[in-house]
């Protein structure tokens, strides 16, 4: 007989392909290898209650405490009973959530929601890894004791971009970064780093929500006027860059030569900042989680409709919506805003998608409960299958402690355990932002950075691959032809000080 643990996971948007429907199927697809894995967790399965945060701090918070009124009544029942009913028997909490069995939360994505979500949960002791949330202020273990995460820390990309522009041998750049703590701490430690790689900042500027077209323009202006320097680190996220990069584009007339952009995954692969800005931005460099795929998923995917997918709940609505029609199914909320009938086995637009880049992490983060739980099992019940009464009910903290040592192979045949207490591996995917003979850009992958357990930076990139321009693969070189001071960052000569630079 199988016994049920149960996960609680946070998607970002249940009617979004990418960032919703992709990444609560690729949890669904990691638990089946887990419990059809006789070798892990041995009759024992894995269960998922999914729940849609809206991306929206406070709307996960009152789905969280939809499940803590439930985890209340569990702990009553194990520990300290402090209400019964009045056959005196421990009260238990009838919900929508079969919160008895829940032993851990995955999530979210948003790093404010996992924020908002970590501080409550660490009152109850339940451990939550996200696959997405890489804010520096995660990484806290005194604040955030039970929190993990599948990613690596946001600054972390600072050592990667250093890194690269080492590589390339560019010494003179420009800076613009946001108001955002994302960017603020990359922005310190790329400046607390610049002089140990011999790195001078032409200029440092600081962009902030409120920032008018005309700010963004003078801030173009400014980085335009300094000739050497043809590198801009663009540390921020899409809203912020697409600006930036308008801004640039109406400057386009005053420059000449071409311009360098570097940043993380804040703004890269990101319509919002790439649309329309393709021709300004082609050369870029980015770089971003480790991107991996799925092995087997995209077959999974495709072979989805909602006649066959029974476990998603909103996959009905998401399809009608993707396809701009209406299922004609008593059992599926049928969508009033399109006239034509769905054609389960003729829409052939499902057959050709691919998995986004995080995947990977998702399944990481499944696979971080699992092998806890299997370490723990092979410990209180000693090989036997199934649920021992020693694991009847599990406490937060002690899973806390195999979670903390939990060390298995990933996707792409490496070894993934927790650094710094609750940190994923600092491993990076570098890209580059290309266009080919038919006009069309697309960022492709040029090299991987590692930073290993004893610090030691590894940059890999194929040079035969990057390219700066589609008819030039030539890259600028953007270095000071007069003296610079890389301890100060900046040129002695330079009358403005930065803070005066910033534009607020």
């Amino acid at each position: 007989m199988s016994i049920l643990f149960t996960l609680i996971f946070y998607i970002f948007n249940k009617f979004n392909f990418d960032d919703g429907i992709q990444p609560l199927e690729a949890l669904f697809y990691t638990l089946d290898l887990i419990n059809k894995n006789e070798s892990l967790l041995p009759n024992i399965t894995l269960g998922l209650i999914a729940v849609d945060s809206c991306d929206s701090p406070t709307h996960a918070l009152d789905q969280s405490l939809i499940f803590i009124k439930g985890f209340l009544a569990h702990l009553n029942a194990f520990h300290a009973a402090e209400y019964f009913c009045p056959n005196n028997q421990a009260s238990t909490f009838v919900g929508k959530f079969p919160s008895e069995r829940v032993v851990g939360v995955i999530g979210g994505q948003n790093s404010a929601v996992s924020i908002q979500m970590a501080q409550l949960l660490k009152i109850f002791e339940i451990p939550q890894v996200s696959y997405l949330s890489t804010s520096p202020t995660l990484s806290n273990r005194v604040q955030f004791p039970y929190f993990y995460r599948t990613v690596p820390n946001d600054v972390t990309q600072a050592h990667a971009i250093m890194e690269i522009l080492r590589h390339f041998n560019w010494s003179y750049v420009s800076l613009v970064y946001s108001d955002t703590e994302y960017s603020m701490k990359a922005h310190e430690k790329l400046t607390t780093m610049a002089p140990f790689y011999n790195v001078c900042f032409a200029a440092q500027y600081k962009v902030s929500y409120d920032c008018n077209a005309s700010k963004y323009e003078e801030i173009a202006k400014k980085i335009i006027s300094h000739p050497q320097s043809r590198v801009v680190i663009l540390y921020t996220d899409k809203t912020y860059a697409a600006r930036f990069f308008t801004a640039f584009k109406k400057m386009k007339r005053t420059w000449v030569d071409p311009f360098v952009f570097i940043g993380g995954d804040g703004w890269s692969a990101r319509t919002a900042a790439t649309h329309g800005n393709e021709a300004i931005m082609e050369g870029a460099i980015a770089v971003s989680p480790l991107a991996r795929k799925i092995r087997g998923f995209e077959q999974y995917l495709r072979r989805l409709n909602p006649s066959t997918n029974k476990r998603n709940p909103w996959f009905g609505e998401f399809w009608q919506d993707y396809f701009r029609c209406y299922i004609q199914n008593e059992s599926i909320p049928s969508s009033k805003s399109w006239s034509r009938p769905c054609q389960l086995g003729l829409d052939l637009k499902f057959r050709s998608i691919s998995q986004v880049s995080f995947l990977h992490f998702v399944r990481d983060a499944a696979y971080v409960f699992a092998f806890a739980l299997d370490s723990m099992h092979k410990d209180f019940c000693h090989g036997k299958p199934g649920l021992c009464e020693a694991m009847s009910h599990i406490d937060g903290i002690v899973l806390k402690n195999y979670i903390d040592n939990v060390s298995f192979t990933d996707e792409s045949h490496w070894q993934f355990r927790f650094r710094d207490g609750g940190d994923g591996p600092p491993r990076y995917t570098v890209m580059n932002f290309q266009k080919d003979e038919s006009d069309r850009y697309f960022w492709r992958e040029i090299g991987t950075y590692f930073l290993t357990e004893q610090g030691i930076p590894l940059l890999n990139i194929n040079m035969s691959i990057p390219r700066f321009r589609f008819y030039n693969k030539t890259f600028p070189p953007s270095v000071c032809n007069i003296y610079c001071d890389p301890k100060k960052g900046q040129l002695p000569h330079f009358k403005v000080s930065f803070s005066s630079l910033n534009i607020l």
